[in-house]
């Protein structure tokens, strides 16, 4: 049955989206719920479609076989689900251990390049975590020195994470991490940091 999140929407389609995200997300290695993934896609899908008409919506009864059509709601599809990949990487760490075998160096090298500042890692009880966020296949993200100089005091692991991962309407609508990612300038994050930190 559809729900107020997803209005329009085949019974079976939260069930269906459920089970791809988990397949998906089994794929990638996180263990965000399935569940919650599909409720935000479909959030996303409720709040960004256009109503149809009632003589689409009958012409589409009547021959369609769905009750919406599919590409109305692809796009925000897509771009909930990217948007919960990253939700589901902010909160994952990694010891030193862990960063020195994903970038083929030394754990002493894991350790310079934190104080460097090409690093970002935390005191987490006791324990030096390095979050996920911060890496892209294999290789730390070019500028994180120059990009998260400035964090405020105040801020935790998981507020920057957020910070990191959410989408910046003046870094081009992109998040900080794919800003850096592709190349792009790490002032224009820091810059954004700093803004933020005084609001």
């Amino acid at each position: 049955m559809p729900t107020a999140a997803s209005p329009g929407l085949h019974p079976d389609t939260r069930d269906r989206l459920t089970r791809a995200f988990a397949s998906v997300l089994d794929a990638e290695g996180l263990t965000i719920p399935a569940e919650a993934v599909a409720h935000a896609v479909l959030e996303a899908i409720a709040g960004a479609a256009v109503p149809l008409t009632e003589a689409e919506r009958g012409f589409l009864d009547e021959h369609g076989g769905v009750a919406e059509p599919a590409d109305v709601f692809l796009a925000p599809m897509s771009a909930a689900l990217h948007r919960s990949l990253d939700v589901a990487r902010e909160s994952g760490s990694l010891d030193t251990a862990r960063v020195a075998e994903l970038l083929g160096v030394s754990r002493p090298t894991v350790t310079r390049r934190r104080a460097a500042g090409d690093l970002h890692g935390e005191d987490v009880d006791g324990k030096l975590v390095f979050p996920e966020w911060q890496f892209n296949g294999n290789e730390a993200l070019p500028g994180l020195a120059i990009a998260v100089a400035d964090v405020p005091a105040g801020w935790g692991r998981r507020r920057l994470a957020r910070f990191m991962t959410t989408p910046e309407e003046s870094l081009d609508g992109q998040s900080p991490v794919r800003w850096l990612a592709d190349g792009s300038d790490p002032r224009a994050v820091a810059d954004v940091l700093r803004a933020e930190s005084h609001e």
